[in-house]
């Protein structure tokens, strides 16, 4: 989504408006109506983001040890996929990390890359032993058999 407009009090997104449109020139009930509508559609896409993940992570639930069915990618909590490298703008880069599709990827995670993952999945402070952080990813994504 494109950056919001600022002229005036309005943060509707500029894509949902007709070209040429003076802002300026609404009504301010109208921008307030406009601004409640991008308020809520940014509040939906959050909540469908917390329930795809959700859904994913009860789908690996039902994969064992994956080796059968694969693992879904869950996302991170930015929404962005944990195996796409994320460039510095304006935060800072993210390589790619190894995909989590069996129990076994993530027994071969090392411990930056285990690191990186609890990062991205907001989970801290990370323990020492790489063999706890694993654990720890498992079942966040929904791996609940032990893995060692």
């Amino acid at each position: 989504m494109a950056a919001p407009l600022t002229q005036g009090t309005a943060n509707f997104p500029p894509e949902y408006l007709p070209s040429g449109t003076d802002l300026a020139a609404l009504p301010p009930d109208v921008v307030a109506i406009l601004n409640a509508i991008a308020n809520r559609q940014r509040d939906l896409v959050t909540e469908f983001t917390h329930m795809r993940r959700d859904v994913l992570i009860l789908g690996n639930s039902q994969k064992g040890t994956g080796l059968g069915l694969a693992y879904a990618e869950v996302p991170f909590l930015d929404g962005s996929m944990p195996t796409v490298a994320v460039p510095a703008n304006p935060g800072p880069a993210r390589p790619a990390l190894p995909e989590l599709r069996t129990i076994n990827d993530i027994r071969s995670l090392t411990g930056p890359q285990a690191t990186a993952y609890m990062d991205g999945y907001g989970i801290g402070p990370a323990p020492q032993q790489v063999e706890r952080r694993q654990e720890i990813i498992a079942r966040y994504i929904g791996c609940y058999l032990p893995l060692y």
